[in-house]
């Protein structure tokens, strides 16, 4: 487990075995796996924008699933396991209809991403994980904490976006940031 999204932390540089907030490595690496599969979703979501395709639903989801990863939000694994679901099912509606008006595939393979459901989600969520914390040896320390502060940043965003639908306040124009 590494999670440092939040104050809690006793000694400020992060959660490692379990969360002061009382998040477990569990849900911590299934939370991991959503962002890995919403970071599939989005250039699909993306490219299905640019061809006017309707992507209201995904973008809508998009904003809850990552405001339900934010610290003290929602600690329920089966509760991801359902985001995991539902934002599979979003890449794949949007891949099949880019597909009706493109000739060629045009994504990138974190698109392709597919959890397996038979296995273990809490292992997949670490591996995943583990395979963007170990960027740090490609990315320079300050890049690596670049990302998460974008991160963390776009988490925001997303649940003040969230908020703000679940109020009947939208605006189109920030789901495309």
């Amino acid at each position: 487990m590494f999670c440092e999204q939040c104050e809690q932390t006793a000694s400020g540089d992060g959660c490692h075995q379990f969360g002061a907030c009382g998040k477990s490595p569990q849900v911590n690496a299934v939370q991991d796996l959503l962002i890995h599969c919403l970071r599939g979703l989005a250039p699909i979501a993306l490219q299905a924008k640019e061809q006017n395709i309707d992507t209201h639903e995904a973008d809508v989801f998009t904003c809850e699933a990552l405001f339900a990863t934010m610290t003290n939000v929602n600690f329920d694994s089966r509760r991801f396991t359902s985001y995991l679901k539902t934002a599979l099912a979003h890449r794949e509606a949007l891949k099949t209809q880019l597909q009706k008006t493109q000739q060629t595939a045009n994504w990138p393979t974190i698109s392709d991403f597919e959890p397996d459901f038979e296995e273990s989600l809490v292992e997949q969520g670490q591996d995943v994980a583990l395979k963007f914390i170990s960027q740090v040896g490609k990315d320079a320390v300050d890049i690596f904490s670049l990302k998460l502060t974008v991160l963390y940043g776009i988490k925001g965003v997303a649940s003040y976006t969230f908020h703000a639908y679940e109020i009947g306040q939208e605006d189109e124009s920030v789901y495309c940031l």
